[in-house]
């Protein structure tokens, strides 16, 4: 009964972790837990992509399929508190800055840029319009499998790569339980979300993570020399997008 208690507060705190839902046994400071719920983490998206749906779902019979996209979207923004979208901006602010060293100064600074505006605002006009685009059933689904999957990510990138040792992020504390194991635990919790899509694009999606994961974190690693909080959220949101473009056009039917 421990273990229960501990597993489901471990996924309580990969809920507050990553959205706005407040859950009380979440406590600054204990980095155990946070780190043992990079597990979770494909739940937590499937939290925040099942409002998502929900709002869709409801739009669709409302309004025309792009106004229930754009306030799926929305919807999604809102419960997460913008948390991936404020780190996607600061990457894409990033691109102004010549050197590492400059990147990340320009990553840590709260304001945003004419890079991170654009790439902002590029990002929600192309989950949109891919979502919009969609067959309505095949978006509903592909609003609860691409936030799964790109939480997922996550841990992907912090199993698999190293963190910036300049930057002050959560990436350290993160990493401390992220062990293979419990990769493939989680990769298998991602992919079991998915499989209302059926087996193989659900297949796909999960190819798809890895191999954007494997060239974010290669290229992080050259362009500030590891990773951080800020690529993180940014990989969320490249992923996410992905994983819809996925969704609309799969190799297989």
């Amino acid at each position: 009964m421990d273990y229960l208690w501990e597993q489901w507060n471990t996924f309580l705190t990969a809920i507050t972790f990553l959205t706005r839902i407040p859950c009380p046994t979440f406590q600054d400071g204990d980095e155990t837990r946070l780190s043992r719920s990079l597990l979770y983490y494909p739940l937590a998206g499937a939290l925040v992509g099942g409002v998502g749906a929900g709002v869709f779902f409801v739009m669709c019979r409302l309004y025309s399929q792009f106004v229930a996209a754009v306030f799926a979207i929305a919807a999604m923004v809102v419960i997460t508190g913008a948390f991936h979208e404020d780190a996607f901006a600061d990457v894409c602010d990033a691109f102004g800055g010549m050197t590492p060293e400059r990147r990340l100064e320009i990553m840590k600074d709260s304001r945003v840029g004419s890079f991170g505006v654009a790439g902002l605002v590029l990002m929600i006009l192309a989950k949109v319009a891919v979502l919009s685009s969609m067959n309505p059933a095949s978006a509903v689904l592909g609003l609860i499998a691409a936030p799964v999957m790109s939480r997922w990510s996550s841990f992907y990138m912090i199993s698999r790569f190293p963190r910036n040792a300049r930057k002050n992020s959560m990436t350290g504390p993160l990493g401390s339980h992220a062990t293979f194991g419990r990769l493939m635990i989680s990769g298998l919790i991602a992919f079991s979300l998915c499989l209302p899509l059926g087996v193989i694009p659900s297949l796909l999606l999960l190819i798809a993570t890895i191999l954007l994961c494997q060239a974010a974190g290669y290229f992080f690693l050259k362009w500030i020399n590891g990773i951080s909080g800020d690529c993180l959220g940014a990989v969320i949101q490249v992923t996410e997008l992905v994983c819809y473009l996925v969704i609309m056009k799969p190799l297989f039917r």
